[in-house]
């Protein structure tokens, strides 16, 4: 049966397009069938799903279901062109703790377009530990588009600079800085965490005192840097040749 646009759950749907109710309801925008699927795959719980006509399936025959028409599904989406699914997963609750590994400390991204590209490599990479501190929302619906199944994958933790330098106290910190050691001669220890910050500014004086190697990629052509997500992928599978 389609639905209208005051039935409540579609309103509370709409809603999770901010991330202010996001947090508040503990609940994200999950967009594709293919992003669904995997969010179910890695234990994430759907309260409920949202189809179009010509979307419907039985594979969710479990999930509490919608039918909305064409309009009010470009209204959930952060595409052009919907997929026709979109469902609303809850988040698990992540209280920060020490990695099981080498990490990625993220400082204030601002893209989360960059930001889920930066997941989805961090995930490849082996990278399963990610602290998010400031900046976009790694569950946004434009982050998980971009990070591909990613957030579901790995440990993502929120939290400030100084907990998560806390935390990584048994890693050797290492940031990206242009000014730093040449990427291509040097050799991280096996446990390791690489900070990235800011796409305009970088990382913060806080990163530059307390962390106990610099590097950069060495650039030509005058350029001065990358886009961080590019940068983010270089560094993080250039440091996989200490593995």
């Amino acid at each position: 049966m389609m639905i209208s646009v005051n039935n409540g759950a579609y309103i509370k749907a709409v809603k999770l397009k901010d991330k202010k109710y996001r947090d508040e309801y503990g609940l994200m925008l999950v967009e594709g069938e293919k992003l669904v699927k995997d969010a179910l795959k890695y234990g994430y719980e759907a309260e409920s799903i949202f189809l179009t006509e010509g979307k419907q399936t039985e594979l969710y025959d479990s999930i509490k279901r919608y039918t909305v028409t064409d309009r009010m599904m470009k209204r959930l989406s952060a595409k052009t062109t919907p997929q026709g699914i979109v469902a609303l997963i809850r988040k698990k609750p992540n209280e920060p703790k020490i990695p099981e590994g080498k990490s990625l400390i993220l400082e204030n991204i601002q893209d989360p377009g960059n930001l889920g590209a930066i997941l989805r490599t961090a995930c490849g990479a082996g990278y399963n530990d990610v602290y998010c501190c400031g900046g976009a929302d790694p569950y946004s619906p434009k982050s998980l588009a971009s990070g591909m199944s990613a957030q579901f994958a790995i440990r993502i933790y929120e939290c400030g600079i100084e907990q998560a330098f806390a935390l990584n106290g048994s890693n050797e910190i290492i940031c990206c800085d242009m000014n730093g050691e040449s990427l291509y001669s040097f050799r991280a220890k096996t446990d390791h965490a690489l900070v990235l910050g800011n796409e305009g500014q970088g990382v913060s004086k806080y990163v530059t005192e307390n962390s106990e190697k610099k590097i950069g990629i060495p650039m030509e052509n005058g350029l001065e840097s990358l886009n961080v997500a590019v940068s983010a992928g270089i560094m993080m599978y250039m440091l996989k040749r200490s593995d």
